[in-house]
């Protein structure tokens, strides 16, 4: 009897390492699937901005981000730095 006690709680510790690493290997994959880099993964440029672009707020020259978006100090579209 104690023996086969031993086998189920052996089984059950298996079971749980292998959902464990399923759930592992599916996280890393989806953390991966943001890298793909020219697939639509990233955010799409305007046309004519280079790929290191800088955005500036036209009011705040202080401001200045990597991505378009909005001003924090007025709410103003960031606009690429010329």
């Amino acid at each position: 009897m104690k023996d086969m006690k031993t086998r189920r709680s052996g089984s059950r510790v298996s079971t749980v390492a292998v959902a464990a690493i399923l759930v592992l290997l599916a996280a890393v994959a989806f953390s991966l699937e943001g890298c793909r880099v020219g697939e639509g993964g990233g955010k799409e440029r305007p046309a004519g901005v280079e790929v290191g672009a800088r955005y500036v707020c036209p009011m705040h020259p202080e401001v200045v981000s990597d991505e378009q978006g909005k001003c924090p100090k007025c709410g103003m579209n960031l606009e690429p730095k010329k």
